[in-house]
């Protein structure tokens, strides 16, 4: 029989796959699949970018947490900046161009943000479970805190 872990992940691979099977569906049904190299575009693209928000919101161990929360750090850093420089012009360009009103560019982004999600709880559920007992007990153990160990934590920087 089946752990309960493993019932979890099963639920998460048939529900992943019915969703990613839906998008696939609509895209051949859209527009007679006229448009279907752009849906599989950016399902592709939301899948991907879910898939490594997925890594990084679950690292295995410490060392791992360590080097994605750097990575997050600076991802973060540069899209932050970059919104921001480009808001005004993205405000402009929804009021200007009525592009609220273009129902192709609707769908594209409830594909990418489907995508996104889907990958993103999948990676993350999968880590999540997959991850070993030692390595929870390690990052446990190993993660320093201020009171204990405040040397280590500005040793390892």
């Amino acid at each position: 029989m089946f752990k309960k872990t493993n019932w979890n992940l099963t639920i998460t691979w048939i529900t992943a796959s019915i969703i990613f099977l839906f998008i696939f569906i609509t895209a051949l049904i859209y527009k007679n699949g006229e448009e279907k190299s752009l849906f599989f575009l950016t399902a592709v693209f939301g899948a991907s970018i879910g898939w490594g928000l997925g890594i990084l919101a679950t690292p295995f161990d410490v060392n791992e947490q360590r080097r994605l929360s750097e990575i997050a750090k600076i991802a973060y850093g540069f899209l932050t900046g970059y919104l921001i420089s480009k808001i005004d012009t993205i405000f402009n360009n929804l009021i200007s161009e009525n592009l609220l009103a273009q129902e192709e560019l609707w769908i594209l982004v409830i594909v990418t943000i489907t995508s996104l999600t889907t990958s993103l709880t999948t990676t993350y559920i999968n880590r999540s479970y997959w991850l070993d007992k030692i390595y929870q007990q390690r990052m446990m153990q190993e993660s320093p805190t201020i009171e204990e160990e405040p040397e280590k934590i500005t040793e390892d920087y």
